[in-house]
């Protein structure tokens, strides 16, 4: 069988609807420009005039945004299989052949860091404690604030990129499955099998694909960088500035120079150093044994359970950008400098800023294994009482491998941080590497009954515990050197489920043929409830850097930012708006539960996700009745509510220990039709055929 499909995404945006930066006041009233120079050319940028992002404390962030973008994603597959019965056993084989890929013109992070921007225009950073820096040419800012900070245009961190790259990746994946199901006994069968899969990473059709190997990095060959600006100073050479860094593949294929000039200049040649076209390796190890029993205790009871290994293929990533680094996407990032000039001495002499993938960068895997008892029961019903396993390994995470230590801080206080870490001459290196794992255990019941007698309903009710150290594709952890704190609940763990659903044809005038029968009679109600518990985050204030390492982490529910010691216990009070309390904040004693970590340290504490947020509760409802017209062909009136009952679901607790006003309450309500907010009443007619 040969399957084919085609993804294709374009984001367009209404340019003449932007606002011009370099124009001011003369688009309008009240309206402001901001000039500064580019550290790359303007005639790169997709809108030259377009805002730049900025980040500040205390305040909302201003997003100039990442688009416009397209990208395609092709699939091609390739598979077949089939069965043999022999006796009490049948026999299944199969295999695939899987050709994908993604056309990328989006290798830009829609979802910024402080050194990962995800505007070409550049994004500037400022926080209060940017005051501890000196910024060439000027005095001390000892505003201590952000917002004074930006009135003197001294940033934390300025990031900027270039032009964007687009990059044709392609990837092959090989698989083949054997598996036996064997009926032992009339009441028992057990099935066998196993999946073997080999899947080759992705590789760049034009060549235009780098990435950092530390093992690569030379140091005799490392670039001077100037203590106090972070800047390379001098006139390096290619071999200094990409120190290091490696274009997997023997050469740049003939068609290339007429898709990016960097295949043509011959300066890059020298950075191919005879990989194969792909460059994390090849893992063969990926056997997948899977086991599956089912018994029949008696003619109301059955005992299922079964386990396996599992692997999956990542897609092209869109937070590592192997195609979007330098040289074929310029990427700077500064620390400490002046909006005047973000750049300082010119492009050469910033740092470049890469992201990268591990060489072994093992394949997802997970071993998943269950239990179930599941018994017929009186009133048309099944009960269900389950046992489901899950263990993570090799999971997605991030980590800035070009992080100084706090050692190395405290050695050089003053000096920037650029100056100070450990591969000279560039500033972040975020590699994304399979690393992380998470174990999940529950208890899931089921009771449903089958439509009988104008009644149907189910219920379920889950008990569950999900731990890991990385629950997303993108968290970076905040020490590079030690992620032994960051084992905790996961970030999606909802402790206790209850879910359910009915359907009731109402009973009067059921059947009736006549005008009075037809129009009221006949009618159902349906509904579906849901009761659930928050999900975890943990205390944190965007954007402090405590260690003095940089600010590159991103592990706590989407804020960047390092971990408070935790000095007691964040006991849940539940009460809401801005007199009550969703957690202590105090202990008994008056003493903060949360404080700063000591200059210089990161927490080593296990303080990750130890607040639950805010539960759920929503009930759903609708009342329908269908009009047939023939045996074909009819009307269906619907009305519908979600969150019939109006009951308000409260957002998460204020999270930022640094704001003694707001840290632990809740102030706000969820909105939109999901559930989360106000009623929704629906009206509809539908015609069926």
């Amino acid at each position: 069988m040969f399957t084919f499909s085609l993804d294709q995404v374009y984001i367009p945006v209404n340019q003449p609807a932007f606002l011009d930066r370099t124009k001011g006041v003369a688009q309008g009233a009240g309206l402001f420009g901001l000039n500064y120079p580019y550290i790359f050319p303007a005639s790169e940028k997709l809108i030259p005039t377009r805002i730049p992002s900025v980040n500040m404390t205390s305040f909302s962030t201003l997003n100039g945004g990442p688009y416009p973008s397209h990208s395609t994603g092709p699939i091609f597959d390739v598979s077949d299989s089939f069965t043999w019965i022999r006796g009490n056993h049948t026999f299944k084989f199969g295999g695939l052949f899987e050709h994908q890929g993604e056309n990328d013109n989006d290798e830009i992070n829609v979802s910024a860091c402080s050194t990962c921007t995800n505007n070409q225009n550049g994004q500037f950073g400022f926080s209060d404690s940017g005051s501890n820096f000196i910024r060439p040419g000027y005095v001390l800012a000892s505003s201590g604030a952000a917002v004074g900070n930006a009135a003197l245009g001294l940033f934390d961190t300025y990031s900027e990129i270039g032009h964007r790259a687009y990059t044709i990746f392609r990837g092959n994946m090989w698989e083949g499955f054997g598996q036996d199901t064997w009926k032992v006994r009339q009441n028992l069968t057990v099935t066998l099998g196993a999946r073997y899969t080999v899947i080759v990473p992705y590789h760049a059709l034009w060549g235009n694909m780098i990435v950092f190997d530390p093992a690569l990095y030379d140091p005799a060959l490392a670039p001077t960088v100037d203590p106090k600006t972070g800047l390379i100073t001098g006139s390096p050479t290619i071999a200094q500035l990409y120190n290091g860094m490696v274009i997997p593949g023997s050469g740049f294929p003939s068609n290339a120079s007429s898709h990016f000039p960097e295949a043509s200049s011959g300066l890059y040649n020298g950075l191919f150093r005879g990989l194969p076209n792909h460059y994390s390796d090849i893992q063969y190890g990926d056997i997948q044994p899977r086991v599956g029993i089912a018994y029949q205790l008696n003619s109301k009871t059955v005992i299922r359970t079964g386990g396996g290994r599992f692997f999956t293929r990542l897609g092209v990533s869109d937070s590592i950008f192997l195609g979007g680094n330098p040289p074929f996407q310029p990427n700077a990032s500064v620390s400490f400098g002046s909006v005047d000039n973000p750049g300082g001495g010119g492009t050469n002499a910033v740092p470049l800023v890469v992201t990268t993938q591990s060489k072994a960068f093992k394949n997802p895997e997970s071993w998943a294994w269950n239990a179930t008892v599941e018994r017929e029961l009186p009133w048309s019903s099944i009960l269900s009482v389950a046992y489901v396993g899950h263990r993570g390994l090799h999971q997605q995470r991030e980590a800035d491998i070009n992080q100084p230590t706090p050692a190395e801080r405290a050695a050089n206080p003053t000096a920037n941080i650029n100056a100070i870490r450990p591969y000279l001459g560039f500033g972040t290196i975020r590699e994304t590497d399979n690393v992380a794992n998470s174990i999940y255990n529950s208890l899931q019941v089921n009771w449903s009954r089958r439509f009988s007698k104008n009644l149907q309903f189910g219920a379920s009710y889950t008990l569950s515990k999900s731990m890991d150290n990385g629950s997303n594709q993108r968290d970076v952890v905040p020490d590079t050197y030690d992620i032994s704190m960051l084992w905790g609940p996961s970030e999606f763990d909802v402790r206790h489920i209850f879910v359910a659903n009915y359907l009731y044809q109402l009973p009067f005038l059921r059947g009736r043929q006549d005008v009075l029968g037809k129009l009221l009679g006949d009618w159902q109600i349906s509904g579906i409830v849901q009761y659930q518990t928050g999900t975890p985050c943990n205390a944190i204030q965007s954007g402090q850097d405590f260690a003095g390492v940089g600010q590159d982490a991103n592990f706590g529910c989407g804020n960047n930012g390092q971990f408070w010691a935790m000095n007691g216990t964040p006991n849940l009070i539940k009460t809401f708006g801005p007199n009550g309390q969703w957690f202590s904040t105090t202990n008994s004693d008056g003493s903060a539960i949360f404080t700063k970590p000591a200059p210089g340290t990161f927490v080593t504490q296990r303080v990750r996700d130890v607040i639950y947020q805010p539960g759920l509760e929503n009930w759903n409802m609708g009342l329908f009745k269908s009009f047939p017209i023939t045996e074909r062909y009819g009307l269906q009136f619907r009305a519908e509510a979600f969150n019939v009952w109006n009951h308000p679901n409260w957002n998460g607790p204020q999270l930022n220990p640094a704001n003694a006003t707001t840290f632990g309450k809740v102030l706000t309500k969820g909105s939109g039709s999901s559930g989360n907010g106000e009623r929704n009443l629906q009206l509809s007619l539908r015609f069926y055929f």
